[in-house]
């Protein structure tokens, strides 16, 4: 697990990463190993699976933030994946408890979601 929200999680293996909706999201945390069987929603830009059931599993340190340029971001290549890069901070905003930074980087405006919960110190 790389990121939980209320109703989501987001998950990341060497295979890929995934958003997960879940009613379930409050019982895991970033780090959690979980198995998972839910339906499968067919979005183009960014699949997902729906009414998912979690199976927590273990538990093991969140995978490493790949570094990434801000054109790199805009491709899609790594939606719900953990990622590191640097902008200019445009905007803060909270929503759902979580905090989504909008961020700029030469022309290019990108959001990131961060690991921190929007009632935690952002780093």
């Amino acid at each position: 697990v790389t990121l939980t929200w209320p109703d989501r999680i987001f998950i990341q293996d060497e295979s890929g990463s995934l958003e997960v909706r879940t009613a379930a999201a409050g019982t895991v945390k970033r780090g959690d190993l979980v198995n998972v069987l839910g339906f499968p929603h067919a979005d183009p830009i960014k699949p997902r699976l729906e009414n998912a059931m979690l199976q927590l599993v273990g538990h093991s340190a969140p995978p490493v933030a790949v570094a990434v340029a801000a054109g790199q971001v805009l491709s899609g290549q790594f939606n719900d994946k953990r990622i590191r890069g640097n902008g200019t901070l445009g905007a803060v905003l909270e929503r759902h408890d979580m905090w989504t930074l909008i961020l700029r980087s030469g022309v290019t405006t990108f959001s990131v979601l961060p690991a921190q919960a929007a009632n935690e110190r952002l780093r």
